[in-house]
């Protein structure tokens, strides 16, 4: 008697419908690897334009350090500028005017050199009579005198005139200037200008024969400048 047995199932060697393998992952695309570019070569540079950069340079380094040690020098020395005083005024007749200026250095280690000195009065708003003065040394906290004779006959007539009015006292201003450097040893600054101001000076006249009589010692401004040049623009006296 044959029992009933279930079918087996068929095996086609397939894989069933609706069952499918994935597709395998893209390969990666290919990179080609380049090797870095070289560097660019550094710009050309001439042997002559080294030599002047190097020279700019050298100059630089050497200016710089020449200031440096100077600054320290100023620094430890401590330079001070001269003090100036009108000492004396004398006339004589019938023209001339003879003025005694002191000069005092006050550095004690250092010397003044006072070159091209020149002197002028002004009388009113008028200059007479533009002098020189010989050039000198001075000396360490040394005081010396300076004698600048004036002879203007315009001066003289103009003072005339203002005692002939009954004036017996006259005012003026003194001007000096000069080139001046100072010196310790082997060091010496360069030389700068300076304007010496001794302004509002009276002299009194005793008698019709000119004998004059002056006051006390009238101490000078000084002013210092940064440049050689000398002339006497200055003489105006502000009002």
């Amino acid at each position: 008697m044959n029992s009933a047995v279930d079918p087996k199932p068929v095996v086609t060697g397939y894989p069933a419908a609706g069952a499918a393998y994935p597709y395998p992952a893209p390969h990666p695309p290919a990179v080609h690897y380049y090797p870095a570019p070289a560097p660019p070569p550094p710009p050309y540079r001439s042997a002559s334009t080294l030599l002047l950069r190097r020279i700019i340079v050298g100059g630089i380094a050497i200016f710089l350090a020449a200031a440096a040690v100077t600054l320290v020098i100023w620094l430890i020395l401590r330079p001070r500028l001269p003090d100036f005083s009108l000492s004396s005024v004398h006339f004589s007749p019938p023209s001339s005017y003879d003025l005694m200026v002191s000069v005092y250095n006050p550095n004690s280690k250092i010397s003044i050199e006072y070159d091209h000195v020149s002197a002028a009065v002004l009388y009113g708003r008028d200059a007479f009579s533009e002098v020189s003065i010989p050039s000198f040394l001075q000396a360490k906290r040394n005081t010396t005198m300076l004698r600048a004779r004036i002879a203007a006959d315009d001066l003289a007539r103009a003072i005339a005139e203002d005692r002939s009015r009954g004036d017996q006292t006259v005012g003026f201003h003194v001007r000096l200037m000069a080139l001046v450097r100072f010196k310790s040893g082997i060091w010496r600054t360069g030389r700068h200008g300076m304007r010496v101001y001794c302004d509002d000076v009276s002299i009194r006249f005793k008698n019709a024969t000119g004998d004059s009589m002056f006051g006390a010692p009238k101490r000078c401004q000084l002013l210092w400048m940064l440049t050689e040049r000398l002339e006497f623009p200055f003489l105006e006296v502000d009002t």
